[in-house]
């Protein structure tokens, strides 16, 4: 695509419009809100249905006979050609995200809500390579002009933000979605050099320039089409994530504080527009900033001012402190969160050596809410089960709570055409996955992927505290090896992630952990393991669907560690993921696996830190001897998890092997538990629990 003044007059024009159709709704109906969500990174990769429809048209998606044609290795140049496009990110922050984006471009006008979603140009992909088993990162610089299916259009510069002392051009491009999709108002801001790369350390002076590109020009874009910092503001409420949109927030503040000249005021008059979401109550998740950053875009008086929300000035700070206290409402994104912090207050006020301070002094357990961390459904849910859901539950897009409700699930699993339709969805799914297992996907050890095995599955970022406990599982290989003797089928586990480039640990946590996989399969025994290069979301779309036959998620955190951020760090997007897609889930009694554990396709493992609504945590932390104990206690459990796991699996599968899939023992509660998923985490119950409205009726 060629940027000329044409293109960006007509991207500019559709932007402008967007905010005079808001402007009208509001004065049509008083309870319309604009909101504008703010976050680093939003994932951005289409859907299998976006990619069978751009490549079959929408005859491939008329019947489940149509998708088991589907060609895949069209499939997969639409996989790679992914790759020219800048990313959006890769964790559960741009899974909110993208939730909020799609929710609203589907529902947002009939739930009386408009959305502004902003975030960062990240143009550099990351490429994983290895020399012998030891990770090496190169990087490739993407073009938002391609074109293709995905549309970035270009807004061109959009003004000028202070970096490092001097006035810098930012650029903007207007995120048009996919082919058969909604869009929804989607802008990513860019500065050359400073904006490429996704994830810079956590204390660079790098993290905070971005930050600062999300926050100065992402305000001055508000101020442009009348949303913030003019008279007469068109927007309601700006949604944050985990410290990232602190400088976004920062600059309304500053709006404020040359309005009034009084810091209360304007901390005062901020947070009645803002809530944050904490991904995680630990400090240790989000960035660091010391009054020398703030320097460089700030003068001294204003970097006060943030050192009088983060810390005190010149001294180091944290984001997430001054992102708390200028949200009016502030949330987690799982119940256990609530529980942790309070154990965290009380640990404090007994002296534990070991219990840091969470939040900023003014946030409290009984001050924060539940924003509970949701999926976009119709963009994880594999497309066979969802023509499966479009010919039994009619409108359920539209009454997706009712998904939820006994009668409709009694219903369902009592319905024998259903129950056909859904198995058959499932091994439809299940041949598209290993088509592009076998014949596409880059796998470092190449080993069979037979269509009898048990699957377990852990493909997520590669950090050493997740990576050494799959190392020490798979130091127990021949009690696996045992158990697929014993269930007459092979086991293999399959798993990749990216370690962060500066993660030195973490690359050489991954460079043992491949080690061991290449002696385990050097055996040549009936259980192996594979690592799937380059593994992203644009692939996970299919793997989690086509898992759902013979596969379970394998969750990783240590929920008894020292270091609280490592074990209740997320509520766990990847479960959800898998068990809404029908796969089995295996994790540890806390964070993500803990918050689901009443389902009936979901096993944990591990000791129980919470129960009846109080968190175990606060006896825990004063304990050393159970610290000592907390990676013998996991790896003892786990091997009882996966053995329940494997045999539930090899239950389902004699059926399904024989053409009764609907027959499978399991089959029941992964209707229950899809059903649930779907009904408690999507879109719609994520934005209304930012909007504070009370849903009636679906």
């Amino acid at each position: 695509m060629n940027v000329t003044a044409e293109t960006i007059g007509f991207a500019r024009a559709r932007l402008q419009a967007w905010a005079d159709q808001q402007r009208r709704l509001k004065t049509k109906k008083p309870q319309h809100r604009v909101v504008i969500d703010v976050c680093m990174e939003r994932v951005c990769t289409p859907s299998p249905a976006q990619l069978a429809l751009r490549i079959a048209g929408a005859e491939g998606l008329t019947s489940l006979d149509a998708m088991r044609r589907l060609d895949m290795a069209r499939v997969w140049e639409e996989l790679q050609a992914e790759g020219v496009y800048p990313i959006g990110g890769a964790g559960g922050l741009g899974i909110i995200a993208e939730t909020l984006g799609w929710t609203t471009a589907r529902y947002g006008e009939a739930g009386d809500f408009g959305m502004l979603c902003l975030s960062i140009l990240h143009d550099q992909r990351r490429v994983q390579e290895f020399k012998d088993r030891r990770q090496a990162l190169r990087f490739e610089t993407t073009e938002p002009e391609s074109n293709g299916a995905t549309t970035f259009e270009p807004l061109g510069e959009m003004g000028k933000i202070c970096l490092h002392g001097e006035d810098r051009a930012f650029y903007g491009w207007l995120h048009t979605g996919y082919q058969g999709a909604a869009s929804p108002i989607d802008i990513r801001l860019s500065v050359p050099g400073t904006t490429g790369i996704i994830y810079p350390p956590n204390y660079s002076q790098l993290n905070f320039d971005q930050m600062q590109v999300l926050g100065a020009a992402g305000f001055e874009v508000a101020k442009q089409l009348g949303l913030l910092g003019v008279d007469n503001p068109l927007a309601d409420l700006v949604i944050g994530h985990d410290g990232h949109s602190a400088l976004f927030k920062f600059q309304l503040f500053l709006h404020f504080y040359k309005l009034y000249n009084d810091a209360s005021k304007a901390i005062e008059a901020t947070k009645k527009l803002c809530v944050a979401t904490i991904h995680a109550p630990q400090n240790g998740t989000v960035p660091r900033t010391t009054g020398d950053m703030v320097q460089k875009h700030y003068p001294q008086r204003e970097e006060q001012l943030w050192g009088l929300l983060g810390a005190h000035p010149g001294q180091l700070t944290n984001a997430l402190f001054a992102d708390l206290r200028l949200s009016g409402r502030v949330g987690v994104v799982s119940p256990l969160h609530l529980m942790v912090t309070q154990a965290e207050e009380t640990a404090r006020t007994r002296g534990f050596a070991n219990a840091t301070e969470l939040l900023p002094i003014e946030v409290k357990q009984d001050r924060l809410e539940v924003f509970p961390d949701t999926l976009d459904i119709e963009s994880w849910l594999g497309m066979g089960v969802v023509w499966v859901l479009d010919q039994y539950c009619a409108g359920w897009r539209e009454r997706i709570f009712n998904l939820g409700e006994m009668e409709q699930g009694d219903a369902l699993r009592e319905n024998q055409a259903f129950r056909k339709a859904l198995a058959e969805a499932f091994e439809i799914q299940r041949q598209h996955l290993f088509a592009l297992l076998r014949s596409h996907y880059p796998r470092m050890f190449k080993i069979d992927l037979p269509d009898d095995a048990v699957y377990l599955a852990s493909l997520r970022r590669a950090t050493s505290y997740k990576i050494d406990m799959i190392t020490g599982f798979l130091r127990q290989s021949e009690h696996i090896e045992r158990l697929a003797q014993a269930i007459g089928r092979p086991i293999v586990y399959l798993f990749g992630g990216i370690a962060h480039q500066d993660d030195f640990a973490s690359i050489g946590s991954l460079e043992a952990l491949l080690n061991e996989v290449d002696r385990i399969n050097n055996r040549q025994g009936r259980f192996t393991a594979e690592f799937l290069l380059g593994h992203d979301y644009p692939k996970a779309r299919w793997l989690f669907p086509g898992l759902a036959r013979n596969g379970c998620w394998v969750g990783w955190t240590n929920p008894i560690a020292a270091n609280r951020s490592q074990a209740t760090e997320a509520f766990g997007p990847s479960y959800m993921k898998a068990v809404m897609n029908g796969m089995y889930v295996l994790g540890p009694d806390d964070g993500g696996s803990s918050c689901l554990r009443e389902l009936p396709t979901v096993f944990v493992y591990g000791p129980t830190m919470h129960i009846a609504g109080r968190s175990l945590h606060n006896d825990v932390w004063g304990n050393d001897q159970w610290l000592r104990m907390a990676l013998t206690i996991l790896a003892n459990e786990v091997l009882r998890g996966v053995e329940r796991a494997a045999k539930a699996i090899t239950a389902d599968l004699a059926r399904f092997e024989q053409g009764r899939g609907h027959l499978a023992p399991g089959l029941d509660g992964k209707i229950a538990a899809m059903l649930h998923v779907m009904s408690r985490y999507n879109g719609r119950v994520l934005v209304e629990s930012y909007l504070g409205r009370t849903r009636q009726n679906g």
